[in-house]
């Protein structure tokens, strides 16, 4: 069969295919027409309640704690003991004792500072009774100038014929000379006022130096100034510890402070935010805090305790302060 005769075969089918589809096209019947489904919403509908009370706010924040010390020894000398419970992550009751440098040097010193003081104590009993034998004598120099100047024989002896008949110039004044009193300067001086205020200025001293010497010895104990958390520490027995240097740090764990940023709209629905005052229970805005811990989510319940006074100039959002007491008795499980 040739090229030719193969390609009018095949032009034949296809024309006959397409005048079978014009046909079967031509005679199919129309679909019917239905409007179409109507597109009203469903809704439920419930009676408006009119009623009042506190909105919520919600917010993310950044816990920190109520109070944070850095334990620092105020004295020098080497630590002889360290509390079992001062170490990371470790709780510490108030006023327990957590470190103790060795306090041999200053129980000496206030034996020292005491001896000193009984010293002075001696030197100051010394200068009043120097002090009063003066003023006696003093006393009965001027009694015995009265009676010469009444008497001119006055306190001569008896039995002196001579001097009783000549008496000296000294026994027997010109009237009209009496001798002019001291003033008061003089007076201390004679009275030894200016010995006595000496000794009793050392003695001031010596006690001064005893109570530092004492104040000194107390501080080879160093307590804790509130219950709290151990964040870290750095000192272990045997150590030699410096003025000044930090051994601890320590949280309080009586309360944390959670501080949430809130926009200004979202401030605004807390009432009285700003004219709360830091510690004070009246007025309090009660707040709930929730944290999750692995697959389970826990609850607090706080207050809030006061906002900060400066808006934050980078996220325009004002810091509220949450206080959650008793953080560490756990919170409740919520799931």
């Amino acid at each position: 069969m040739s090229t030719t005769k193969a390609l009018l075969i095949a032009g034949g089918i296809l024309a006959a295919g397409a005048r079978v589809a014009v046909a079967l096209v031509s005679m199919r019947s129309e679909p019917p027409r239905q409007p179409p489904p109507p597109q009203t919403p469903l809704v439920q509908t419930a009676q408006i309640a009119v009623g009042g009370g506190a909105l919520e706010v919600r917010g993310s924040g950044t816990v920190r704690p109520r109070a944070e010390v850095a334990l620092a020894s105020q004295i020098a000398g080497r630590v002889v003991y360290v509390a079992p419970s001062l170490a990371s992550g470790g709780r510490v009751r108030q006023g327990e004792t957590l470190v103790r440098i060795d306090p041999a040097d200053y129980q000496n010193r206030v034996q020292q500072a005491q001896a000193d003081v009984e010293q002075q104590r001696v030197n100051v009993r010394q200068a009043e009774e120097e002090s009063r034998v003066a003023r006696v004598e003093y006393e009965r120099f001027q009694t015995r100038q009265q009676r010469r100047a009444a008497d001119p024989y006055a306190g001569i002896d008896a039995d002196d014929y001579a001097a009783r008949v000549v008496p000296s110039a000294s026994a027997n004044p010109p009237p009209g000379a009496d001798p002019a009193p001291p003033d008061s300067a003089r007076l201390a001086l004679v009275y030894r006022e200016p010995q006595r205020q000496a000794a009793e200025a050392a003695l001031g001293r010596a006690e001064a130096a005893l109570a530092d010497a004492q104040l000194a010895l107390g501080r080879t104990s160093l307590t804790a100034p509130f219950a709290a958390v151990v964040r870290s520490e750095t000192v272990d027995r045997g150590s030699y510890v410096a003025p000044g240097q930090a051994l601890a740090q320590l949280y309080a764990a009586d309360m944390l402070e959670v501080v949430v940023p809130l926009s200004q709209d979202e401030a605004a629905l807390l009432p009285g935010l700003f004219q709360l005052r830091a510690g004070v229970a009246d007025r309090r805005i009660p707040a709930r805090v929730l944290a999750t811990y692995g697959a389970a989510r826990y609850a607090w319940e706080g207050y809030v305790d006061r906002a900060e006074s400066a808006l934050d100039e980078t996220t325009r959002t004002i810091n509220v302060v949450v206080r959650v007491p008793s953080p560490f008795r756990g919170g409740e499980r919520l799931n």
